[in-house]
């Protein structure tokens, strides 16, 4: 679905209705059918939830049946962020130091997605996009509210490099060729000779 030039929330959209067609297809949910015109809230956050998670199994498929089954990581870039599986999401999640903090538990474990993938380049572009084109660091900002992206920094600054209006406002200036200096300030003259 992400292999296109389609907007972000567009694709997810696609997704959360692709999602709800299996749901309504299925026999056992003939009562709860859903057929708003629109993806709910909750529609697109599951889309999300799934996506990120084939993100993960086709990125972190040799950690993780270890973090499934509860071990740590001993090597690899998934160290450092202290990862967990979370059995209520399946996806790995980072760990930390948060816990007793009053923040979203979104917040405190943000779900961690690799560098180099075609859904993030598009998150990205559309949170760059909507904060109206919003710097590196404030896009990587707002994405780890929810979001732990690996090599985050590199990664934001690699991809706000393809944007076309930051890479126009971006241009350095025009340097004008200075002219060459008259004679008159170039004689070895007193001072005050021409008034």
């Amino acid at each position: 679905i992400f292999d296109n030039v389609r907007p972000f929330d567009l694709n997810v959209r696609i997704f959360a209705f692709v999602i709800r067609f299996g749901l309504n297809s299925q026999p056992q949910f003939r009562d709860s059918r859903i057929s708003s015109p629109w993806p709910t809230r909750r529609e697109r956050r599951n889309a999300m939830k799934l996506w990120s998670r084939f993100i993960q199994e086709e990125a972190f498929a040799p950690e993780l049946p270890h973090l499934m089954a509860g071990e740590t990581i001993q090597k690899g870039p998934l160290k450092q962020l202290q990862p967990f599986w979370c059995n209520s999401d399946l996806l790995v999640k980072v760990g930390g130091r948060l816990q007793l903090s009053g923040l979203l538990e979104e917040t405190i474990h943000p779900v961690i997605l690799p560098a180099k993938n075609r859904f993030v380049e598009h998150m990205v572009m559309q949170l760059h996009l909507s904060m109206n084109h919003l710097g590196s660091e404030g896009v990587l900002a707002h994405l780890r509210m929810r979001f732990w992206l690996l090599q985050g920094r590199r990664e934001c600054k690699r991809i706000l490099r393809r944007c076309v209006k930051c890479y126009r406002l971006r241009a350095p200036a025009f340097s004008q060729q200075i002219a060459p200096l008259p004679k008159a300030r170039l004689l070895g003259n007193t001072s005050f000779l021409n008034v």
